[in-house]
């Protein structure tokens, strides 16, 4: 292979190429070349310029068809070319990092990704094809318009940081991950706008069905955006850290909220849930310090942290008093710190199935006053409520009142083994050695009660109230029967009964707010230090 540069073109200023082809690396890193005439040249290799940083004009042949990988990258001085109509294929960052300000791409001509990517000073762009590949205007911070009439599919990060400040889409059928992430001054994005007031399923089926992961990732300025119901699904971090959108309106048919969907969108105020979504995901709208409004019908799962430091959050479902949270009938599963460190004031949670609070899901929400839960609702985990130092009335519905013994027939722990009481063996003269009954753990209850079906909060876990220091009233089911370790603790203003027919009553209780007078509740076993008091 001949190189040039290392002999005679070395210091030369400009060059004009025989009728030859360029080798691959030809003229890489010449730092005296300005001028390139290739009018003749039959081939030019890889990367044949590359690093050329004083390169500031080039002429290409009439005939060209291929522009290779890397062929001008990193020519920081070239700020126009002209491409020749029969150009067919212009291969992997073949223009990367130049200085271009402007380009017209000949029409027929194939891109492969990251073909102008870097390219910090282009500001205009006549884009003739219909697909824009991956990475192509990746950190193009000059790119602030684009014309998408003809385009039907995006790469991954085609356009991320770049400088576009309004992106319309009205053939758009595919968009990829990233797709304009960290565009920090785009501001109104229209997608399909006009399936926004036409309903026609043909037509939407031919439309894009998908808002990719992350693909409005960062863009820190935008305040609108237009989706159309043609979309199904939105992906994991699609609106994340949008922190000037205020609302937006989601689109009729997508069955759930991904991932991190809305983390850190600052600005949003209010969000309605659409019918068909049935589970709210991990951290879903964590941060979203200005929501107040929520509204959500058919939820069956809200997942960990999903509204944790939502902490302006004051009403979901629209109740009579604006400051209420009430959560959907069809709720079956409320995650870890759901709700942590949340605005809510008031809080109601009446669940048609079985279900528990898990732990940590609305610790430290201290604007939290008064809680009501209905039958349904048979444990509270470790620290569920831990830190609501606002909160002041706990109401907990009581139905389907336990007979007796009964519910200790399935679980028990003697000393440190656990025993099972197999109800084949049993009789109804069977009676249970209350001396030897020590804890009733709370995922043996959970499970306990997803076989048996019982109504009434039986359980109240670790910690679960710990620090609630302006809690006066806990009206006390009738079929609780198990209180643990610190689950009351630094209660300082609330007032307590334990019923006389408590089984176990550990020896270290009896500071005397401990009163006897709930007959009709039958506890089966209280922690110790479950009201300790610092």
């Amino acid at each position: 292979m001949f190189y040039l540069r290392l002999s005679d073109t070395y210091g030369m200023t400009n060059y004009v190429s025989p009728k030859k082809n360029i080798a691959a690396e030809e003229f890489r890193k010449h730092e005296y070349l300005h001028k390139v005439d290739l009018s003749k040249a039959l081939d030019i290799g890889m990367y044949a310029f590359c690093e050329c940083t004083s390169l500031s004009e080039v002429i290409l042949p009439n005939n060209l068809k291929i522009l290779r990988k890397g062929t001008f990258a990193n020519c920081y001085s070239l700020k126009s070319i002209t491409l020749p109509e029969t150009l067919e294929i212009i291969e992997e960052g073949c223009f990367s990092g130049c200085g271009l300000q402007s380009i017209t791409i000949p029409k027929g001509t194939t891109l492969q990704p990251s073909v102008f990517q870097r390219c910090h000073s282009l500001r205009k762009v006549n884009w003739t094809t219909n697909y824009v590949p991956s990475r192509t205007f990746f950190s193009c911070e000059s790119l602030e318009e684009f014309n998408f009439e003809n385009v039907t599919t995006i790469g991954n990060d085609a356009f991320s940081r770049s400088g576009l400040t309004k992106v319309d889409l009205p053939k758009i059928q595919r968009l990829g991950d990233e797709t304009f992430e960290g565009c920090s001054e785009l501001l109104v994005v229209n997608i399909n706008k006009s399936l926004m007031k036409n309903n026609d399923e043909q037509l939407m089926k031919k439309n894009i069905s998908s808002i990719p992961n992350g693909c409005f990732r960062n863009c820190v300025k935008l305040t609108k955006i237009n989706l159309p119901d043609s979309i199904n699904h939105i992906g994991t971090q699609a609106f994340n850290s949008c922190k000037s959108l205020k609302n937006i309106r989601l689109p009729n048919f997508i069955k759930l909220i991904e991932r991190e969907t809305f983390e850190y969108c600052t600005s949003l105020e209010n969000i309605v849930i659409p019918n068909d979504v049935t589970r709210i995901g991990y951290r879903a709208f964590r941060f979203c310090k200005s929501l107040r409004n929520v509204i959500m019908s058919n939820v069956e799962t809200i997942g960990y942290g999903a509204f944790e430091n939502c902490i302006s959050l004051k009403n979901i479902n629209e109740s009579i008093d604006e400051n209420t949270v009430v959560l959907p009938t069809s709720l079956k599963f409320l995650d870890f710190s759901a709700f942590m460190y949340s605005g809510i004031e008031n809080i109601v949670i009446n669940p048609a199935k079985s279900m528990m609070i898990q732990r940590m899901t609305f610790q430290d929400c201290r604007q939290l006053k008064t809680v009501h839960l209905s039958s349904n609702v048979r444990i509270i985990d470790s620290c569920a409520f831990s830190g609501c130092i606002s909160l002041e009335k706990v109401h907990c519905e009581n139905e389907n009142v336990y007979e007796d013994n009964e519910p200790l027939r399935g679980f028990r722990q003697v000393g440190n083994e656990e025993t099972t009481m197999d109800n084949d063996d049993t009789t109804d003269d069977d009676t249970i050695d209350e001396s030897s009954l020590q804890f009733i753990d709370v995922y043996a209850w959970r499970d306990y009660i997803s076989e048996y079906g019982y109504g009434g909060l039986i359980t109240i876990g670790t910690k679960a109230f710990a620090g609630c220091k302006q809690l006066k009233h806990f009206e006390f089911p009738r079929t609780l029967r198990n209180i643990q370790q610190g689950a009351f603790q630094d209660c300082l203003s609330l007032e307590i009964g334990v019923s006389k027919n408590v089984i176990t009553l550990d020896e270290e209780l009896t500071d005397e707010r401990i009163e006897d007078g709930w007959e009709d509740c039958k506890i089966a076993f209280i922690n110790r230090k479950a009201l300790y008091c610092r």
